[in-house]
């Protein structure tokens, strides 16, 4: 009786398992790549009632697949609405002696599994909630749980302007506590002192937009003035500085005359520089501008030649510190005088009657 019910089960388990096998493998669509294998007539089944992916089912074009090492050994597009029951299997070959299935399961080996998020196109390791049945031919393991859980790897810092609440494994150096300019964390806009992300400060000024630039006198913005002027070294403005010519800038000093007014040659009698005048022998200024001509000299009364004798009213020549020559005769006192008729050097008199040079005598009148 119990080989009997044994067999009864192997049936009943064999009919069960084709009706959930069935629908999936007529629905199911190709693998990625890395869940590729080839059919062997080998297989066991391992069956999981939930899939999940960070705590959520898996959706039903995600795949979950069995390996061997590296080597994919069964794979399946997890469509629980194509599966019987809503029960999927996955289907884990074994090595049946031909070439494709080299390398692939044998009796007592346990396989590995991996889910396929079709929407990130990622592969995650999955892990049974609890120890799978050792692969054996034709066999199936009956499993509560299937579970994987996304690696995301970032900064768990939340003091960091980069910190990532998804994250679940901390990076290495990854951290970022300043923003740019822009308020990008970890940006590379930068002020250079015009704006953020704007070019700095340009032109020989130096300054925010200029486009200025040094002229040929290395003034900026400068339209080459400060370098040009007159460049004749005579020229009382000649500046050694000038590098461009203009000539017809220079300023020349007066005849005679220093670039700072100064007379360059003799001055005259006149205080005329560069003047012709000159002292003649009566020690008078001559020539030049006074219209004085030296042979107008004259001798004075003691015969000296622009001497200081002078002829006094009554025709004496008074010597007046000059010495006669020439037999010339002076007198050294001056006493011309005036009559009562105003005649200088006359002999009229005051009479008694108050005449003047009357000469007559008065009858006891005294004329006051």
């Amino acid at each position: 009786m119990m080989n009997l019910k044994k067999t009864y089960q192997r049936i009943f388990r064999s009919a069960l398992l084709l009706a959930m096998i069935m629908p999936s493998l007529l629905l199911s669509q190709d693998p990625p790549e890395e869940f590729q294998f080839s059919q062997s007539t080998l297989q066991a089944f391992y069956f999981f009632t939930d899939v999940t992916l960070n705590g959520e089912p898996i959706e039903s074009d995600d795949w979950v697949a069995a390996f061997k090492g590296e080597i994919c050994v069964g794979a399946r597009q997890w469509d629980t609405s194509v599966c019987g029951g809503g029960l999927c299997d996955l289907p884990v070959m074994g090595d049946d002696g031909s070439e494709y299935a080299v390398g692939y399961m044998e009796i007592g080996d346990v396989p590995t599994f991996k889910i396929y998020d079709a929407s990130s196109q990622n592969i995650f390791n999955a892990i049974p909630s609890e120890e799978v049945d050792l692969w054996s031919i034709n066999g199936f393991s009956m499993n509560d749980l299937l579970e994987a859980s996304e690696v995301i790897i970032g900064c768990t810092d939340d003091t960091a302007c980069n910190y990532d609440l998804n994250a679940t494994e901390p990076c290495t150096d990854c951290c970022l506590y300043t923003e740019d300019c822009a308020g990008e964390c970890g940006g590379s806009a930068e002020d250079l002192g015009c704006g953020c992300n704007i070019e700095g400060p340009s032109g020989c000024d130096n300054e925010c937009g200029s486009i200025l630039e040094n002229d040929t006198c290395g003034e900026c913005g400068g339209d080459d003035s400060t370098c040009t002027g007159c460049m004749d070294e005579l020229a009382c403005n000649f500046d050694e500085s000038n590098i461009i010519e203009n000539n017809e800038e220079c300023e020349y000093p007066q005849q005679n005359f220093d670039c700072d007014g100064n007379c360059t040659v003799a001055v005259d009698c006149n205080n005329v520089c560069g003047g012709g005048a000159f002292i003649d022998d009566c020690d008078v200024c001559v020539g030049g501008n006074t219209g004085i001509d030296v042979d107008s000299c004259p001798l004075d009364c003691a015969g000296i030649t622009g001497g200081s004798a002078f002829m006094n009213e009554c025709g004496d020549c008074i010597c007046n510190g000059s010495e006669p020559a020439n037999g010339f005769e002076c007198s050294e006192v001056d006493e011309c005088t005036q009559d009562c008729n105003g005649d200088w050097g006359g002999t009229a008199e005051i009479d008694d009657c108050g005449i003047c040079d009357g000469g007559s005598v008065c009858s006891g009148q005294i004329v006051q």
